[in-house]
């Protein structure tokens, strides 16, 4: 009966390994590497806005010879960065590399790096609204 089973676990082993060796292990991806390949780098492009679902916008068309009109000067949109506080003040330790929120006595904010470590008094929402995503350990 132990020889039956190890027959058909190792059977089992087998078509699983030659289903994969025949797929070519790039899943979803494939198309892209076919793309990328064959030098399509527009085309490999796209794959990649669609996998990411983004919709591609093109920029119309304008006529070079025809007369423009001078462009507006806007002033550039201002994110306001948070605002940095000492440590013994902060509401929040920020980790500006993983976009995440911590609580200054959360056991991750010793592994940020001094570079990417930030200390804020803005609220959470504030934060979330810029980008910050709240730590999983301590979920501020």
């Amino acid at each position: 009966m132990k020889r039956i089973i190890c027959f058909l676990l190792v059977a089992l082993l087998c078509v699983s390994l030659a289903a994969c060796a025949m797929s070519d292990g790039y899943g979803k991806y494939a198309n892209i590497y076919r793309l990328l390949d064959a030098g399509d780098y527009a085309g490999a492009h796209a794959a990649i806005d669609a996998l990411a679902g983004i919709s591609s916008t093109t920029a119309p068309v304008t006529d070079p010879t025809a007369a423009t009109a001078p462009a507006e000067t806007t002033a550039p949109v201002q994110t306001t960065a948070p605002a940095v506080v000492a440590p013994s003040d902060a509401t929040y330790v920020l980790n500006t590399s993983s976009m995440r929120i911590h609580k200054p006595d959360c056991g991750s904010v010793e592994t940020i790096k001094e570079g990417n470590r930030e200390y804020t008094k803005l609220t959470r929402e504030e934060l979330m609204a810029q980008g910050y995503e709240p730590c999983g350990r301590c979920n501020p």
